[in-house]
């Protein structure tokens, strides 16, 4: 649902899914940008996590993604 909405509002889309969680449900035929597999497991999933949790904590400063 947020990818759809900054899809409609005409940012551009980027959904990144690590190879091991495709067959689990992502949508190859959505119309709201582009979709990357990526050989990544579960470990960089939860790398992602820790690092936009610390991000909101304020312990990691570097941007990790430009949301708008």
């Amino acid at each position: 649902m947020v990818s759809e909405a900054a899809f409609i509002r005409g940012s551009q889309v980027l959904g990144i899914i690590p190879r091991v969680l495709k067959p689990l449900g992502s949508s190859s035929d959505s119309s709201t940008g582009e979709e990357l597999v990526v050989s990544g497991d579960l470990a960089s999933l939860e790398a992602l996590i820790t690092l936009a949790s610390w991000a909101h904590l304020h312990i990691h400063q570097k941007p990790i993604g430009d949301v708008f």
